[in-house]
């Protein structure tokens, strides 16, 4: 018993008294702060990065002070950090050397969190990497992207932080989509560009761009064009408007099957590639 009450500021029981209290005001504090968030998130969703990054930092904060108030309360822990901080310039050159590649992620972080790039949900692609995928999460040194195939990818906030992305949802998540096809030269180009539009605009995921002055001066909201008159082939294309990314792939993929068959009843011959080898003996 005389060995403990040596190891302590105060007696054996009031430094358990004191952790215990120590303990509960840690928990009491994280539920405080993180129902906080969670509410504010509810009500901010858009918001979400900050507010996660606020959690975490305050949630730091109540660890380092309940560290700081436990080694207060042991002589020897606290006779240590101060000998450790007399020395403090040796230990933050070492740890500095050390934690230099953590500390660029932690500030790429706060960069990408306040001045929002991209935010959670956000489809991104970053070009360099040949990587695409949403942002299911930003953390101060890593962002989670969900590629299509639901994998996870973690990149380094320093490397998303300098790379050159695209934003598929920046401010706007309406995504124009082109559907392209090739058809033969006797084809009544008229006709087949009609079916086209005819078949994108009646599509339920389609989505009219048209302003009210547009559909007022009777503006279509669909054009297709010739985009190509290539060696085989005319080729025909025309822009599609979609709420969303998710929305328009799927658009784009029904809309081959559904012109495919069309063209077929339309007599309307889709033009391919093909070789023709002559042997002669």
């Amino acid at each position: 018993m005389n060995i403990l009450e040596g190891i302590f500021k105060s007696t054996w029981l009031q430094f358990a008294l004191n952790f215990i209290v120590l303990v509960i005001s840690v928990i009491l504090l994280k539920i405080v702060i993180n129902r906080f968030s969670a509410n504010l998130v509810k009500r901010q969703p858009e918001q979400k990065g900050q507010i996660d990054l606020g959690k975490r930092i305050l949630n730091s904060i109540v660890y380092l002070l309940a560290a700081y108030v436990l080694i207060q309360e042991i002589p020897v822990l606290s006779k240590m950090a101060t000998s450790l901080l007399a020395g403090s310039s040796i230990v933050a050159l070492v740890i500095g050397f050390a934690s230099q590649e953590a500390l660029t992620n932690v500030v790429s972080g706060a960069f990408i969190i306040f001045f929002k790039p991209f935010v959670i949900g956000d489809r991104i692609l970053l070009p360099e990497k040949n990587l695409t995928g949403f942002v299911e999460d930003i953390s101060l040194r890593h962002t989670v992207l969900r590629t299509i195939q639901n994998t996870r990818v973690i990149v380094p906030n320093a490397t998303v932080n300098k790379a050159i992305l695209e934003n598929y949802d920046y401010k706007d998540k309406r995504r124009l989509n082109f559907f392209r096809i090739g058809v033969a030269y006797e084809t009544d180009l008229n006709r087949a560009m009609a079916i086209i539009e005819e078949e994108i605009v009646k599509h339920p995921n389609f989505l009219d761009s048209r302003s009210e002055q547009e559909k007022a001066e009777g503006v279509k909201a669909c054009v297709a064009r010739v985009a190509e008159l290539a060696n085989s082939a005319i080729f025909l294309s025309a822009g599609a408007w979609s709420k969303d990314y998710g929305s328009g792939f799927v658009m784009m993929t029904e809309l081959n099957k559904i012109i495919k068959e069309r063209f077929d009843q339309e007599k309307i011959k889709i033009t391919y590639p093909y070789q023709k080898i002559e042997l002669s003996q």
